[in-house]
């Protein structure tokens, strides 16, 4: 699945007395990210339940040549994969992770996601 760059909002957390509180441009590109998988990843959705192990690769196309630290966005994906529309129930499932910044793609940056079972690999 692919996820545009508008999506890659990095872990936007504000921390309170009582907490933290998820600031609004990434509840934004959280429930884009889900809208997007739920697009792209239709029913019957393959589901890694609690216990289960996947491997998730990542290939990143920046818009620019500015410095990123892309591993800061890791959260969202993880997070957007989640819940009853995503993935996995939880991200504990991930296993082995890999992520590559594959170069500058100015008319459509995005990250490409694959997710496989662990067992496969």
């Amino acid at each position: 699945m692919t996820l545009p760059w508008e999506c890659m909002v990095p872990d936007n957390r504000r921390f309170l007395s009582k907490g933290h509180v998820l600031t609004p441009r990434y509840r934004k590109a959280m429930e884009l990210c889900a809208l997007h998988v739920i697009q792209q990843v239709k029913p019957p959705r393959p589901r890694y339940p609690k216990g289960s192990l996947c491997s998730v690769e990542l290939t990143y196309y920046v818009p620019d040549r500015r410095r990123r630290d892309v591993g800061n966005t890791l959260k969202i994906i993880c997070d957007s994969l989640e819940g009853p529309n995503g993935i996995w129930e939880d991200d504990y499932s991930i296993s082995h992770l890999c992520y590559t910044r594959a170069g500058v793609d100015r008319e459509n940056p995005r990250c490409e996601i694959v997710v496989r079972d662990y067992t496969d690999e």
